[in-house]
């Protein structure tokens, strides 16, 4: 009985271990795709974040290591059905920098910019946070409008890792108190990633 008992429980670690080894594996090969994946889609955007990161007068190279912050911490496998979410009414992080509709509907009723245009319905609004080029646009504004926060309240520039920080965090509907001793994950990968050489001619600091 004890042999069968002891048996089995050596069977069941061993089934364990290759579903853990197949979890791993998996998990790898989706982080390595998605981090190659994030600097090629950096590169093939440069010349419009260049572009609105110049309107907005946000360096263009934080700018991506807050997207970098977000994508490497809060984007998986499970988020390509995020533009389904949208579409029946739920508020997933969508697009290029992985902004919540909710945020980007606030932005269009709070943040006053000559390029900036209420959509007419949803449907409308969906459309644009799916184009990289309005998603972009939209979240560069919001960042420069967290740095604002900050300018107001310390006189100075935000640090990177604040801007990941509350980038995540969000300073929409009513979440707009901003503290400079805050940090989490976002913020902090925005940092290690702002200060290294990927994407260094690209972006430079």
């Amino acid at each position: 009985m004890m042999n069968y008992i002891f048996k089995n429980k050596k069977y069941i670690i061993i089934i364990l271990s290759v579903i853990i080894g197949l979890i791993i594996i998996k998990y790898h090969i989706f982080y390595t795709n998605n981090y190659k994946n994030t600097l090629r889609l950096f590169k093939r955007n440069e010349n419009i974040i260049k572009k609105y990161c110049l309107i907005y007068k946000v360096e263009p190279r934080i700018y991506i290591a807050i997207v970098y912050g977000e994508l490497n911490n809060n984007f998986n496998e499970f988020d390509q059905f995020d533009n389904l979410r949208a579409e029946i009414g739920l508020d997933p992080s969508v697009g290029f920098a992985q902004m919540k509709v909710s945020t980007f509907s606030w932005i269009e009723k709070n943040i006053k910019d000559k390029l900036i245009k209420k959509s007419r319905n949803n449907k409308e609004l969906l459309k644009k946070i799916k184009y990289d080029t309005t998603n972009i646009m939209y979240s560069i504004l919001y960042i420069k409008n967290i740095n604002e926060l900050f300018l107001n309240k310390y006189g100075k520039n935000a640090s990177v890792k604040s801007l990941g920080t509350y980038y995540s965090i969000g300073i929409d509907y009513g979440k707009d108190h901003v503290d400079s001793s805050n940090s989490n994950i976002v913020g902090e990968t925005a940092e290690k990633f702002y200060y290294t050489n990927l994407l260094i001619n690209e972006f430079p600091r």
